[in-house]
């Protein structure tokens, strides 16, 4: 079962930008993603292959304020704001077309099913973003 710590763990280490590591640590070899937009994507690899190193490219991602977490085994429930920090322009990014100095915010729910301590399923619902221009 999954601790307020071990999500700790978890989001630090999403927050370090080492996908291989994220995937290899969290989440489970036949992972069953979905996310608005985006449709389903079934396997760890697809995941991070098809969408996540792609959509990474050139943007950092960094998971913020927590507004809203609920553990209830094989549940987790995060409401957070989760930062993308646009390093190299990405016409192509899954929420709009970044360049490089712009900052996107994005409010999110995520549902995670947890099973033997990985991340089995995720389910992603955005609610709201604000984009910025900063400074790096």
């Amino acid at each position: 079962m999954w601790t307020k710590d071990i999500v700790s763990e978890f989001i630090k280490t999403l927050n370090s930008q080492d996908w291989e590591l994220l995937g290899a640590r969290y989440m489970a070899e036949n992972l069953v993603v979905e996310t608005p937009g985006d449709g389903t994507l079934v396997g760890r690899r697809n995941f991070l292959d098809l969408f996540f190193v792609p959509m990474h490219s050139g943007v950092e991602e960094y998971f913020r304020d927590i507004h809203a977490m609920a553990i209830d085994d094989p549940w987790l429930l995060l409401d957070i704001t989760v930062e993308y920090r646009c390093v190299r322009d990405h016409p192509g990014f899954p929420i709009q077309p970044l360049t490089v100095g712009n900052t996107l915010w994005a409010q999110y729910f995520f549902l995670y099913r947890i099973e033997d301590d990985m991340i089995a399923s995720l389910k992603a619902v955005r609610y709201g973003t604000r984009l910025a221009k900063t400074e790096h």
